[in-house]
């Protein structure tokens, strides 16, 4: 049987250095129905973006606290939709640490929130560890990257590569160490 593509989900994210102790994540999802459609009142849709929301995150200090957040729909199918993100303001505030995606879905999950946007912001936290870390590792690597300092809070115990015990996690605290 030959697969016919239908549907398209992208998320794209990008980060930008905004100071000297923040970061600036801009995520964008963009649904695109491949082919033609019925919406459930039975009226014919063609091929086309559905949805298309772009989320911008302001991430600041080694705590990694959401100190901005703003929403821009430019695309949704129904206009209930352009109110869906009044709780986005309640992700202020929020550490992006163990517990990030909880503290998401009970802000703006399921009917608090639109589940386009919803979706965008988790996959953006990962990714504002990342921007993060590539912003302070412009410069040697220092104490925050101790085994013990603010930075490890975020990696250790996340993956296989970072478990405590394990031989990166070692070796980290070795070079570290080393600098001390």
């Amino acid at each position: 049987m030959e697969s016919k593509k239908i549907f398209s989900r992208t998320i794209d994210i990008v980060s930008y250095q905004d100071g000297p102790d923040s970061v600036l994540i801009q995520g964008e999802i963009k649904d695109t129905r491949l082919c033609q459609n019925y919406l459930v009142t039975g009226e014919k849709q063609n091929p086309g973006i559905l949805h298309n929301m772009i989320i911008a995150m302001r991430v600041s200090g080694s705590n990694l606290v959401i100190s901005d957040i703003q929403v821009t729909m430019k695309q949704y199918t129904r206009e209930e939709c352009a109110d869906a993100n009044y709780n986005i303001q309640k992700l202020n505030g929020i550490s992006i640490t163990k517990g990030f995606t909880k503290a998401v879905k009970d802000a703006i999950g399921g009917t608090k929130g639109c589940s386009h946007v919803t979706n965008c912001i988790l996959a953006m936290g990962p990714a504002a560890v990342q921007s993060y870390w590539a912003m302070k590792a412009q410069q040697p690597v220092s104490k925050e990257f101790d085994s013990g300092g603010s930075m490890s809070q975020y990696l250790i115990d996340t993956c296989h590569v970072w478990l405590k015990d394990g031989p990166m996690v070692k070796n980290l605290a070795e070079i570290v160490n080393k600098l001390k």
